[in-house]
């Protein structure tokens, strides 16, 4: 893919826009060269929505107003990078469907038929997905 191509946030990639509500195809390869960028940013997701969670309770319990600006302060940061997360998710093209555990969604395209390639924060990212490439090598 030619560097012009590449969305303007940064990702490392340029997805392959199918239609005007933008489903994005992968095939393996990009999907295993996107994937680490995309780990960062379901593993940023995953800690702020954690935060969040976290902040959500300490304000049920404080009755201090100094700690529940401060606590109220957190939680909005987490919320911001909580959104900026999933924005990223969406402009890279995949879909981020459990927060809390990681998952994410790659649509793919593989020998000519649609796929779905799941992945989970804390599985191998440079193993992710070989049995679906061995697979399409062997026929």
């Amino acid at each position: 893919m030619s560097k012009s191509t590449l969305p303007q946030t940064g990702a490392p990639h340029a997805p392959k826009e199918q239609s005007s509500w933008r489903l994005t195809l992968f095939s393996i390869v990009e999907a295993r060269r996107a994937l680490p960028y995309v780990a960062r940013i379901i593993q940023d997701a995953a800690d702020a929505f954690k935060l969040v969670n976290d902040c959500r309770s300490a304000l049920k319990a404080d009755n201090d107003s100094n700690r529940r600006i401060m606590i109220g302060q957190r939680r909005d940061a987490a919320l911001r990078r909580l959104n900026a997360a999933i924005d990223e998710c969406n402009n890279v093209g995949v879909d981020l469907l459990d927060i809390a555990e990681g998952i994410v969604r790659f649509n793919a395209h593989i020998e000519g038929q649609p796929a779905t390639l799941m992945w989970r924060l804390g599985e191998p990212i440079t193993s992710a997905w070989s049995e679906a490439a061995t697979r399409k090598r062997t026929k």
